[in-house]
């Protein structure tokens, strides 16, 4: 612990997939790449969703990352569920972005393109193609998001342990499945706040930085008569 690194962390998720690395989704979901470096072949350059199934050459490793720089209209937010504070491997973490352009005033922004990453839902990562393919060109309002979560529903199949001594994959499948809605409905609805957009009040606290207060407790000892 307070050691390991970004590279190494990427690894373990090649070596074993069913581990779910917060670096791996975030930067999967902020589409970046790896550039792998053998003495025998040269470099090449690899998109991190696609690091886990790529067979690796007997001297090529991890040379650098690349993250992209982030153009105007990109949004991106990560979320980690977990169950405690720190210390604490997700129970399910995604990683959310979309391309929004703003159309004409008083025009409805439009979704131009996403990238929906999960993991922790299944082994390896999951990446909402379906989600995403029905996100392109629709406008970023609740019909949308309704669409959207119905889309996410039928798509987010949770997987089970495959080695039932594992420590991941403990909550129950159906549990890990409505985090995902969850999460993806709060990074919707923040960007439509974002943008100005009308958010009703009851759904205002889902997209809130929740600000935890420092911990404190007091205890009154009375003395014997």
């Amino acid at each position: 612990r307070n050691v390991g690194s970004w590279a190494g962390n990427l690894m373990l998720c090649h070596n074993h997939p069913e581990f779910p690395s917060d670096l791996m989704t975030i930067f999967a979901g902020i589409g970046a790449n790896v550039v792998l470096y053998s003495v025998i072949n040269g470099t090449r350059q690899v998109n991190v969703v696609d690091l886990p199934s790529i067979a690796f050459g007997t001297d090529e490793f991890i040379q650098s990352l690349h993250i992209p720089t982030t153009p105007p209209g990109m949004v991106f937010d990560s979320y980690k569920i977990r169950s405690r504070h720190q210390n604490a491997h997700p129970i399910i973490n995604a990683g959310y972005h979309f391309f929004i352009q703003s159309s004409q005033a008083n025009a409805t922004p439009t979704i131009q393109s996403s990238n929906l990453i999960v993991g922790g839902l299944a082994t390896g990562i999951f990446r909402c193609q379906q989600t995403m393919a029905y996100l392109a060109g629709k406008p970023l309002n609740a019909d949308t998001l309704a669409g959207a979560l119905a889309q996410l529903d039928v798509e987010c199949v949770p997987g089970t342990r495959v080695d039932p001594n594992s420590t991941y994959f403990l909550t129950s499948p159906s549990y890990r499945h409505s985090l995902v809605l969850a999460t993806f409905y709060k990074f919707f609805i923040e960007q439509m706040a974002a943008q100005g957009l009308p958010v009703p009040s009851r759904d205002q606290s889902a997209f809130e930085v929740y600000k935890r207060p420092i911990s404190s407790g007091t205890e009154v000892f009375t003395p014997d008569a």
